[in-house]
């Protein structure tokens, strides 16, 4: 798995922002291939910290490219600039819940991080 971090800052629209916009980008990241996990984080008043996973580099990459214009329709407003940009191999990925079947049982998964 490959999960790449924005750290957001907001712009005034964006610190009154709630969900609907992450929404909009999580599902259209959902229905790409080897799409894992999308997380929205509100760090702060003036902050919001995405993470999203993938099975490879190359889905995630495809995946981004995808949807960049939909995040500079949605996103691009709301915020000022992307404060911190990080991607790497997911070491562990732990999940209580599945992506569309409800809870699961709680499981861990270790991932051999790419060379």
């Amino acid at each position: 798995m490959y999960a790449h971090v924005n750290v957001w800052r907001l712009t005034d629209q964006g610190a009154q922002w709630k969900d609907d916009a992450g929404r909009a980008i999580g599902a259209a990241l959902q229905v790409q291939p080897g799409f894992r996990s999308y997380t929205l984080v509100r760090t702060g008043e003036w902050e919001v910290v995405v993470i999203t996973v993938f099975a490879s580099q190359p889905e995630l990459d495809a995946a981004l490219a995808a949807i960049s214009p939909l995040v500079n329709e949605q996103i691009a407003p709301l915020t000022e600039n992307v404060l911190e940009r990080r991607q790497g191999g997911v070491l562990v990925h732990l999940s209580t819940w599945g992506p569309r079947h409800g809870p699961q049982t709680p499981s861990a998964r270790a991932v051999p991080a790419e060379p």
